[in-house]
């Protein structure tokens, strides 16, 4: 139920972490900061893999979509998907077209003396960590050790986000911003995207041919070796999904983030830890028996990663995002820019106490000279203040800019976060203003002595 401060629109109150991750929010807490936030304490690949994880959902969704449209049914189409599902329970049940009724009949079917309510439940409470991540935080698994990412590079994006292009130190934001080399991300309509040129997302190894019926396509080779290509952040809607492409986005992402040594593995709990890659590259060269354990492998591909998503979801709320939070809402600098301002403001304050010196140890006439020193120690007052707290009050107050990177800036239009930072930055200001004046008038009367 949506509180009543949201059903207008506006928020009365912080975005939640899946906010973000859907794009319902606005800067400076949208995604794009978030990403940025990341970036900067070496964090980004979590994200990165949450975001491929996410993708490989919405490609999931749209095959059942493209499936159920033509006219057939899953069980007809991927029996062993069909199967696995009915008995372990899936992430995709609604989409997949699969009932709490089918589910019972099939439970029962396969064991005529099991409770199915049962097996439901237990079904249920396992796979269920997909949908409600407060589950996984509290599970052993959900209090992670601290993640150490390897070096930034390209992400891919949700197929479902918008696009939001952003610019940082020159350059175009990687794929947060939902676009790449021009390219939007999302699920485009032939009329939309016309021939789009689909990249096979850098498969390592040699091919696997279509033994399924599931067409052609580079699978998982060497497993230390880095993947090179980027992911395909256009689907083409010209042809309908095929379970070929499924692989391929489980394939890439279990190279890029899963494998030891892998382009931007990422850490995981051993319980959670994906030994191989279900697929071997050699189908066209195993008997029909091996032909059958491999596709009952391949059942598990749409919802090989849940349990991984639910982990690193747990991550970002336990760690990375109430920093971001903290960092974002309550201040509008960066910490090397707070450090530039520290420096900045202790040099202009060692020279406004030589002045003032100068003015009572010289006896310097007439005494409202000493007003001047108003300059500096209004300028070395704000900088140390902004510095201390990361937050500019008059870029609050008379521009509405929150700063992402060095000297880069966007506007704040997160209601809630624009309010918050405009009752901190009054806060912030009128205490400079009272500091000021007290400093002033200190050295205002102190009378003059010359040395």
């Amino acid at each position: 139920m949506a509180r009543p401060s949201d059903q207008n629109g506006t928020r009365n109150r912080f975005p939640t972490l899946d906010e973000v991750l859907l794009r319902k929010t606005r800067p400076p807490v949208d995604l794009f900061c978030f990403y940025i936030f990341l970036q900067r304490e070496g964090q980004e690949d979590i994200l990165d893999f949450w975001l491929d994880v996410h993708q490989h959902e919405n490609l999931c969704r749209a095959y059942f979509k493209d499936v159920r449209k033509s006219g057939r049914n899953i069980a007809q189409e991927w029996p062993q998907y069909w199967n696995r599902a009915l008995q372990q329970g899936s992430s995709y049940d609604a989409a997949a077209g699969i009932t709490p009724h089918a589910r019972q009949s099939y439970l029962r079917s396969s064991d005529p003396f099991a409770d199915p309510h049962e097996q439901h439940q237990q079904n249920s409470s396992t796979n269920g960590v997909h949908d409600n991540p407060a589950m996984a935080q509290e599970s052993k698994e959900a209090h992670p050790a601290p993640i150490f990412c390897r070096e930034r590079r390209d992400t891919e994006t949700d197929v479902a986000g918008a696009s939001v292009m952003r610019t940082v130190d020159g350059k175009r934001s990687p794929s947060i911003g939902g676009s790449f080399q021009g390219e939007k991300v999302g699920l485009v309509s032939p009329q939309a995207q016309g021939q789009a040129k689909r990249s096979s997302g850098g498969s390592i190894g040699g091919k696997w041919t279509n033994g399924l019926g599931w067409g052609q396509g580079p699978v998982l080779g060497g497993a230390k070796e880095k993947r090179k290509s980027r992911a395909p952040t256009v689907i083409p809607r010209n042809s309908a999904i095929t379970k070929g492409e499924l692989l391929l986005s489980a394939e890439r992402i279990y190279a890029r983030y899963l494998t030891q040594g892998g382009e931007k593995e990422i850490y995981l709990p051993p319980s959670l830890r994906i030994p191989r890659f279900p697929l071997p590259g050699h189908l066209s060269h195993v008997d029909s028996n091996s032909l059958d354990v491999d596709a009952e492998a391949l059942a598990s591909v749409p919802d090989m990663f849940v349990r991984q998503k639910a982990y690193t979801h747990a991550v970002l709320v336990q760690d990375a995002y109430p920093r971001f939070l903290r960092a974002k809402a309550f201040g509008n600098l960066t910490p090397f820019t707070c450090f530039f301002r520290l420096l900045l403001g202790l040099l202009i304050t060692w020279g406004g106490l030589t002045a003032a010196f100068c003015f009572v140890f010289l006896d310097i006439q007439p005494r409202r000279l000493r007003l001047s020193l108003l300059v500096p120690f209004y300028i070395s007052l704000h900088l140390l203040l902004s510095a201390l707290y990361a937050l500019d009050p008059l870029m609050v107050l008379l521009f509405n800019r929150s700063e992402t990177t060095p000297f880069s800036y966007l506007s704040i239009q997160e209601p809630y976060v624009r309010k918050l930072l405009r009752k901190r930055s009054i806060l912030l200001e009128g205490g400079i203003l009272l500091l000021l004046l007290a400093g002033i008038m200190l050295w205002y009367w102190v009378p003059g002595h010359r040395l």
